[in-house]
């Protein structure tokens, strides 16, 4: 029969290589972490099984942690006396999957609030401290 394997977690590397031969079986070519794995149609669903419900599981958990940030964004800007907050929520979402910490993202929402655009505060004060997409903060920090 085919290969056995263990749940995969969001961290394996995989790839598919899909071949039809003219006039033979699709080959189904998998590579987990550098080692290839051939596999017939059934453990290949199975496994498109398997990867379906990791990535919702870990869209779920990003959109809770991202809900919590905005939330917490929110409450920040009501403390300090804004109605709403400054910055909507396409910035918020960058900010969240930067890393970027909190006073950072006030302070872009409450230079938006006195005028100036939000490309260019996010471009000034965001953008230059992160590399590969996460926040690295300003030298020393």
């Amino acid at each position: 029969m085919g290969m056995e394997y263990k749940g995969l977690d969001a961290n394996t590397e995989l790839s598919l290589l899909v071949v039809t031969p003219k006039g033979k079986d699709t080959i189904y070519t998998f590579t987990v972490q550098d080692e290839f794995i051939d596999m017939s149609t059934e453990e290949v669903t199975r496994l498109r099984d398997e990867l379906s419900f990791i990535l919702e599981h870990e869209r779920q958990h990003a959109e809770a942690a991202l809900d919590a940030y905005t939330a917490t964004v929110q409450q920040i800007f009501a403390k300090a006396g804004f109605t709403e907050t400054p910055i909507g929520e396409y910035p918020i979402a960058e900010m969240f999957l930067y890393g970027t910490p909190l006073d950072v993202v006030f302070s872009v929402g409450s230079d938006v609030a006195c005028g100036f655009h939000i490309n260019d505060v996010l471009r000034e004060q965001v953008h230059p401290f992160v590399v590969n997409k996460k926040w690295v903060g300003p030298l020393g920090e």
